[in-house]
C-alpha cells in the first residue's frame, strides 16, 4: 500500500504544481481524498496542512508519519451521527472544512455554498441539508460537480451553459440559488 500512496502522492504534486493544465486542480483535491482513504481518515484542515507542508518539502518519510500518527488517533475516536454533527456545526459556526470531510463530501465550491450560505445561514433545516449532502455524495460519480465548477468558472450565463439542461434533472435543490449568486457576483466583477 505505501508504493501505491507514493504513487498517488507523485502524482499530487504534479496535479498542486499545473493546476492551470486541464482539471488538474480538482484531480489534485481528488487525489488529497484518495489518499486520506488509504489512511483511513477524512481530509480535514489538520491533514490539509499536512498536505501543504508536504508540497514544500516533497518528503514522504515525515508525510507518512505525521499520516499514521493523526490515522492512529483518529481511528481511535468515536464518530459523530451526521444529524449531531451538522446540529454542532451550526452551534459552533464550524468551518466547512472540518464538517464536509466527516461527511464524506468533498469541499467543492457547491457544497461549501450549501454548508455556508444554506445551513450556517439558517435558510434550511439540517435535515434538508443532509439531504441534499446525501444527494450529492450519490451523484459523485455522475461528474455533478464538476460539471458545477465549469459552468461557474466559465464566462457564461449559467442556464445559458450547454452544461446546464444536464445538471437541472438531478434535483440538486439549491443549485438556482447557487447560480443567482454566482451571476451576481460574476456582475459585480464586470462592472467594478
Amino acid at each position: 500500500m505505501k508504493k501505491e500512496i507514493e504513487a498517488l502522492l507523485d502524482e499530487y504534486v504534479y496535479k498542486s504544481e499545473n493546476p492551470e493544465e486541464g482539471d488538474n486542480f480538482e484531480e489534485a483535491m481528488f487525489l488529497e481524498e484518495d489518499i486520506c482513504t488509504k489512511f483511513g481518515i477524512k481530509q480535514v484542515p489538520e491533514v490539509s496542512n499536512m498536505f501543504a507542508v508536504f508540497l514544500k518539502t516533497k518528503d514522504k518519510k515525515i508525510f507518512f508519519s505525521q499520516m499514521e500518527a493523526y490515522a492512529e488517533s483518529y481511528l481511535s475516536s468515536e464518530p459523530d451521527t451526521p444529524t449531531t454533527l451538522l446540529e454542532k456545526a451550526v452551534a459552533n459556526k464550524m468551518e466547512a472544512q472540518e464538517v464536509l470531510p466527516e461527511l464524506d463530501i468533498t469541499t467543492h465550491i457547491y457544497p461549501l455554498f450549501v454548508y455556508e450560505d444554506i445551513l450556517l445561514a439558517g435558510k434550511d433545516s439540517i435535515e434538508n441539508v443532509l439531504e441534499e449532502f446525501n444527494l450529492i455524495k450519490k451523484l459523485s460519480n455522475e461528474e455533478v460537480l464538476g460539471d458545477i465548477g465549469r459552468i461557474t468558472f466559465s464566462k457564461m450565463i449559467p442556464n445559458e451553459h450547454p452544461l446546464y439542461s444536464k445538471l437541472d434533472k438531478y434535483g440538486l435543490k439549491y443549485l438556482e440559488q447557487f447560480f443567482a449568486t454566482q451571476t451576481d457576483m460574476y456582475r459585480s466583477m464586470l462592472n467594478s
